[in-house]
């Protein structure tokens, strides 16, 4: 699933990742003969220097607060319910943290 993942966000995106972890995993319809199935990943790329494939037209990074306005309600409501902004977003600013702290002993 991990290599499948990272080669999608190749292919759509350019994006070359390492994929940590799995942050979330839900199931939900949106029609009497549609469901989706929701996998959310923590990844890491190695540069934020996105080429979208001729199948999109654009893209947007997002903040908690910016994702909050775009998911519907019920979907937000299932990501409090298994603290995934607290597991999300601690494990982003580790990250990040990780790597400040690899850059400034490079300098």
């Amino acid at each position: 699933m991990e290599a499948a993942l990272k080669r999608e966000i190749q292919e759509e995106v350019g994006l070359d990742v390492s994929v940590n972890n799995l942050l979330y995993a839900t199931t939900f319809k949106t029609h009497k003969h549609r469901q989706i199935v929701l996998l959310a990943y923590l990844c890491t790329a190695t540069d934020d220097d996105v080429k979208l494939s001729f199948e999109h037209q654009n893209y947007q990074w997002a903040n908690k607060k910016q994702i909050l306005e775009l998911l519907p309600e019920p979907l937000i409501h299932d990501l409090n319910k298994f603290n995934f902004w607290n597991i999300a977003f601690s494990t982003e600013t580790s990250i990040s943290q990780t790597l400040m702290n690899k850059n400034m002993e490079e300098i």
